[in-house]
């Protein structure tokens, strides 16, 4: 006798099958998130690294830069935060400025920061795999690398 369709058994078997492969692309493109995410933290506060080493370079380092990016209000800002525009390419300042800070640390030295939070647990991950490599600091004028543990801001030192 011929069969005409499937057994219950054979489609338990492809339904399961189906959902096997959905939940591990949903763990990978999770993953591809918090790696992407991370990266562009970094990009960030490179960028700023970069802006920041220039502007020292062209105007002897005159005005203190610390405070928030923002392109809204100049009023709020002295020296390198006031031109910060000038410095670093309008999509690149767009996408920066209200989330990354600069601020001066107990050393003296100057550092721009991102407040990653504590709820996002892949970025953070990723952030702390990159920490020594991309030299990430838990807080300005620290030495320590980022950890995320009830760290609310990455850290990186920028003159």
């Amino acid at each position: 006798m011929k069969r005409k369709g499937f057994t219950l058994v054979e489609l338990l078997i492809v339904i399961a099958v189906l959902g096997a492969l959905t939940a591990m692309m949903t763990l990978s493109s999770t993953n591809a998130a918090g790696a992407a995410k991370a990266a562009s933290i970094i990009n960030g506060l490179q960028t700023l690294r970069t802006a920041v080493q220039v502007y020292v370079a062209e105007n002897s380092a005159g005005d203190p830069i610390v405070g928030e990016i923002d392109a809204d209000d100049s009023t709020k800002s002295t020296g390198f935060l006031a031109v910060s525009g000038d410095y670093i390419d309008k999509a690149t300042f767009d996408k920066i400025k209200g989330k990354y800070t600069v601020v001066e640390g107990t050393d003296k030295g100057w550092y721009a920061g991102y407040s990653v939070g504590t709820t996002d647990t892949n970025t953070i991950n990723k952030l702390k795999v990159r920490a020594t490599e991309d030299g990430l600091l838990g807080a300005a004028a620290s030495t320590t690398a980022y950890t995320g543990d009830s760290q609310e801001t990455v850290y990186m030192r920028v003159h």
